[in-house]
């Protein structure tokens, strides 16, 4: 790539009104040294060589260099191939290079970050910083307004639920509490108006309560029972005797006999001769035995006392 040679034309751009390379000024060499007073365009200069490092085109009056032997329009820098310059000056310097020291003015021992990039990521980076600090902020803040509004809701639910069961005192009002308020007005709130009533139903409704009179229910009837009539059975049955061939066994033990008396059945309904106890078979006389034992008469008798 061909090196700049000459500044060719600046017209109208910054301090310069119109500035033409002349023939009795050298082209640019390897080392040139550019001086003069304060305010005659030195960073002007140094300008017009940072926007050809940047690409970028210039915009104001007319910039126009040589390179080599063509010559290239400062309007045109953005999208011409331009020589690769670096340009230490002001401007590089303010984007370059800043202190680190969260953003407060300090000594000149602070530590450096130099290089424009890096400069720009730690600028990026700080600025981060104290975003994350105020949404860190407005956390808290945004947790502390919920707990106390939570309070206050709960306050607020915990006060209703007492007017409530206060003022109704009946049902399963008398055991009403915040718990079942909130369930209630999570179920209402969103169209609650459903739920208001009018002066005239709230009216009636208040005289019902107050008034606490009860629904009507059905007169039971009831007719004594006939204890003369009870008195004459049971003294009959008490002198009743019942014959049947008796067991010894079974006589005095009461326990044992109902036992017996159940497997009685259970061999005679499932038509059997086996023990279900001890699944031998029955001795011939067993059945009839036991059978004499409880017989009809017997069973009548106890089913007339139980009843």
């Amino acid at each position: 790539m061909d090196k700049i040679t000459q500044l060719k034309k600046i017209k109208g751009h910054k301090i310069f009104k119109d500035f033409a390379w002349q023939s009795n000024l050298d082209d640019f060499s390897e080392k040139n040294v550019i001086y003069g007073w304060n305010g005659s365009g030195k960073t002007t200069l140094s300008n017009i060589f940072r926007a050809m490092e940047k690409k970028q085109s210039i915009t104001e009056g007319e910039v126009t260099i040589t390179i080599g032997s063509s010559s290239i329009s400062g309007s045109t820098f953005a999208t011409s191939q331009l020589p690769k310059i670096r340009v230490f000056n002001r401007d590089f310097v303010e984007k370059s290079v800043f202190k680190v020291d969260n953003g407060q003015s300090i000594t000149p021992e602070a530590i450096y970050v130099l290089g424009e990039d890096s400069a720009e990521k730690q600028q990026q980076l700080e600025t981060a910083k104290t975003q994350l600090q105020n949404l860190n902020q407005q956390l808290v803040n945004h947790q502390t307004t919920k707990y106390n509004s939570e309070l206050a809701a709960d306050k607020i639910a915990t006060d209703t639920a007492k007017t409530i069961k206060e003022f109704i005192l009946l049902g399963n009002y008398n055991n009403y509490d915040k718990r079942k308020f909130k369930t209630a007005f999570e179920t209402i709130y969103q169209n609650y108006t459903g739920y208001v009533l009018n002066e005239k139903s709230l009216a009636e409704n208040i005289s019902r309560m107050n008034a606490r009179q009860g629904e009507m229910i059905q007169e039971i009837a009831f007719k004594p029972p006939e204890l003369n009539q009870i008195a004459l059975k049971a003294t009959e049955l008490l002198s009743t005797s019942i014959t049947s061939q008796v067991i010894d066994s079974l006589q005095k033990d009461a326990e044992l006999s109902v036992w017996v008396e159940q497997g009685l059945g259970l061999v005679k309904t499932r038509n059997t001769s086996t023990c279900f106890f001890c699944e031998q078979v029955l001795p011939p006389n067993r059945i009839p035995s036991l059978e004499a034992h409880y017989n009809d008469a017997y069973t009548s008798f106890k089913n007339r006392l139980t009843t």
